[in-house]
């Protein structure tokens, strides 16, 4: 019981932090301007694995400390498993380095999937990050094709699954520099690190009915 009241408190969090992030593409901003807030546009897909998501979304972090994360943006960032292209994401950040924390989505029932949220004590707090997944640079003034990143289930069940990045998907470019033809004109391909090639990750699940 009391494990699902703090189920039921990180999602309610996460659900909040979302809510503010709605995904898309946003052509507004130039790169001059852009440069004068001393940002950049990342922009970025997720695959999950074929675990059955509805939404989905990622944890972008900073490293406060060697080795220690602080929570910067929740994202929403592809879902739709039925869709052949999952669209990518753009985010405008401050020039420096971002972690993917964790990546987490909900299915089309009430069941919820969660990487990347590290070693627990039987409950699974989703916070400031435990560790990062993969990692990406972004430069005042730049808009960057940070890459996909890709959940490769290690079983037929999804209890676990390693990470690859491969480059956006040819369609999914093409749809980018459809609805955002300043920024995708410069666009420069960095693509995003995995922070430890060939780990396995556990996915956690749980069912509850708020996310």
């Amino acid at each position: 019981m009391l494990r699902k009241i703090l189920w039921c408190c990180v999602v309610v969090i996460c659900a909040s932090a979302v809510a503010a992030c709605a995904p898309g593409i946003d052509d507004s901003k130039s790169l001059s301007a852009l440069k004068s807030a001393n940002e950049g546009a990342a922009f970025l897909q997720i695959s999950y694995g074929g675990l059955p998501c509805r939404t989905g979304n990622v944890a972008l972090a900073t490293e406060a400390a060697p080795g220690r994360f602080q929570l910067y943006k929740t994202l929403m960032v592809g879902g739709m498993a039925a869709s052949a292209a999952l669209k990518p994401r753009q985010v405008s950040l401050p020039a420096g380095t971002y972690h993917i924390g964790y990546v987490a989505c909900q299915s089309v029932g009430d069941m919820k999937y969660m990487m990347g949220v590290g070693e627990h004590d039987g409950s699974v707090v989703l916070g400031n990050p435990r560790q990062s997944l993969a990692k990406f640079t972004v430069s005042a003034g730049e808009a960057v094709n940070v890459g996909k990143l890709n959940l490769e289930p290690t079983d037929y069940l999804a209890d676990a699954a390693r990470i690859s990045v491969a480059d956006i998907a040819p369609d999914a470019m093409q749809q980018l520099r459809a609805e955002a033809p300043a920024l995708s004109s410069s666009l420069v391909t960095r693509l995003m690190t995995v922070t430890s090639p060939g780990q396995a990750y556990r996915i956690e699940r749980a069912q509850i009915g708020l996310w």
